[in-house]
């Protein structure tokens, strides 16, 4: 008989890893008041949470060098001089500009929503965002007519430890209603309902924009059998997003997205999941965007699940630099997909 050890080490190991991760957070968040320059000997975990240099006070101002070669040797620079907070996780090894990291309070706010991609964003350490919505979605194949409700989709976006790093967690209910033709008999009718398993996870900003290299966070996430009968997989399913985003000028932006994760088909069966999308968004005013969004879902190793084409489209609005509103609407590209989604919502920042 054969058995498969990998659920039953699966558990273990993404404790294992969570508890890690929790502790070099912690450890973050417990960091004594920033070390100057001058001090030299700023620490190694600091320095990932608040950039700062080590050496002699000349290095504040940019200077590397010490002592008699400093007449000499030209000055240069690696980081923020005056000890303010890392905005990334990492910095292009050529970088100069040490841009990037999330909005201030005082400029609009950047969500996760409309679209298939993400932000490369996080929200910042100290806040709170909270994104919302609603989606319909419609399909009929092979004599099968399904429509589905999905509501309030609700995601918590939480910054701590370091404005590189946000908490996440997501929950949606689920309404399904399904009607089989059995011509000539009368049509089968199902309905299901309930809550989806509940979505764990967290965002690291990892570098800014230098010219042609990217924007980019990575998220590693989980969902966990937290759902009710016939929505939830019973399994943990782990995974992880990479994000990525090119700013190519002062209103064309440029997003892409590339995720693996465990799934499970209507029968249980695990698979992995493959998904790619790129979105291209223009800003039209300060406050209104509009984007246009194609993105591909694909199972491997699945006889039920099918590769699935989306092509979607929407607009965000911005009635302060806290509150967002969007609407989207997409269709599917090939026949595995569903025919048709039309989805709203709404971002506040706290």
């Amino acid at each position: 008989m054969q058995v498969d050890l990998y659920p039953v080490f699966l558990r273990p190991a993404l404790w294992l890893g969570l508890s890690i991760v929790a502790a070099f957070c912690l450890t973050l968040a417990a960091t004594p008041k920033p070390v100057q320059a001058a001090d030299g000997n700023c620490p190694p975990f600091f320095c990932l949470s608040g950039g700062c240099l080590s050496g002699n006070s000349d290095q504040e101002k940019g200077d590397c060098k010490t002592g008699d070669d400093k007449e000499e040797e030209p000055k240069c620079s690696y980081g923020p001089s005056d000890c303010e907070p890392r905005k990334t996780l990492m910095q292009w090894s050529y970088g100069t500009t040490f841009s990037g990291g999330p909005p201030s309070m005082d400029e609009p706010l950047e969500s996760d929503r409309p679209g298939f991609t993400v932000s490369t964003v996080t929200v910042g350490r100290g806040v709170v965002q909270l994104e919302t919505g609603y989606t319909y979605t419609l399909d009929n194949a092979g004599g099968v007519h399904q429509v589905e409700h999905d509501f309030p989709d609700t995601l918590w976006r939480i910054g701590m430890f370091a404005e590189w790093f946000e908490w996440r967690i997501e929950y949606n209910y689920s309404i399904i209603d399904t009607t089989i033709d059995r011509a000539p008999l009368p049509p089968l009718r199902q309905h299901l309902s309930g809550s989806d398993d509940l979505l764990l996870g967290c965002k690291i900003a990892l570098t800014p924009q230098e010219g042609i290299l990217p924007q980019m966070c990575l998220l590693p996430q989980m969902s966990v059998p937290s759902g009710s009968p016939g929505l939830t997989a019973g399994l943990v399913m782990p995974g992880v997003l990479w994000g990525y985003e090119w700013k190519l000028n002062e209103k064309f932006t440029l997003t892409g997205l590339t995720a693996v994760m465990r799934s499970a088909d209507d029968n249980s069966a695990v698979f992995t999941e493959f998904d790619q999308a790129l979105s291209l968004q223009c800003d039209i005013t300060k406050k209104l965007q509009v984007y246009d969004e194609w993105y591909v879902i694909s199972p491997s190793g699945q006889t039920i699940e099918r590769t699935q084409h989306y092509m979607d489209g929407g607009f965000a609005y911005h009635v302060t630099n806290n509150i967002q509103l969007d609407i989207e609407a997409g269709v599917g590209l090939n026949a595995a997909a569903n025919n048709f989604f039309v989805g709203t919502g709404a971002a506040l920042r706290f």
